[in-house]
């Protein structure tokens, strides 16, 4: 045991280390529910799928504060990102790992409250919210309704019978151009 001490000790240490280091806080801020602006740092912990917390802290210093997702109604860094709590029409039934493919295509909408991250502002807005199985957009612009947009595949019986193919199912392309058939800019 004590020749393996050393080893140990240095496992700990690494992994400790590593931990230090994936805290990475940035200058932001961060809107409550009930309103209330906080200004100082956030921790950026490079979301893939939509945050279920989000760590503050006034300054660098202090102690941080954890706060559920439910509790948030925007944050942003003061050099990239923002997220801000939406009202979404979301796809229950898009599904894109392999071992969860529906067999056919079927479409599930229910509507939910998340963090989505904005990723465009302006004429038209475009927001993301990743989930497990799926990448979902909505568009949005003035005097349209939203539209949204769901990563998908799916399975479909082969002719010949008794063999499936996966088939993709995003059809962006064409629903943006319908969407935007009447800007050629966008078109």
């Amino acid at each position: 045991m004590t020749r393996r001490l050393p080893y140990l000790l240095l496992l700990l240490s690494v992994l400790l280390g590593y931990q230090a280091r994936a805290q990475v806080y940035e200058r932001g801020w961060l809107v409550r529910t009930s309103g209330d602006t906080l200004r100082g740092e956030i921790e950026n912990a490079f979301w893939e799928e939509a945050p279920t917390f989000v760590r503050y802290r006034p300054a660098g210093t202090e102690a941080s504060q954890l706060l559920q997702a439910g509790r948030v109604r925007a944050f942003g860094f003061t050099g990239g990102r923002l997220f801000r709590r939406e009202l979404l029409s979301l796809d229950q039934a898009a599904e894109t790992r392999l071992q969860a493919l529906p067999r056919g295509n079927h479409v599930v909408m229910k509507s939910d409250s998340v963090l989505a991250e904005v990723l465009l502002t302006g004429p038209a807005e475009l927001l993301r919210v990743v989930l497990p199985g799926a990448v979902h957009y909505e568009v949005r612009r003035p005097g349209q309704p939203p539209l949204p947009l769901s990563e998908r595949k799916y399975l479909v019986e082969n002719k010949s019978g008794g063999t499936w193919s996966i088939v993709d199912g995003n059809n962006y392309r064409n629903q943006l151009a319908l969407y935007f058939a009447d800007c050629p800019a966008a078109s």
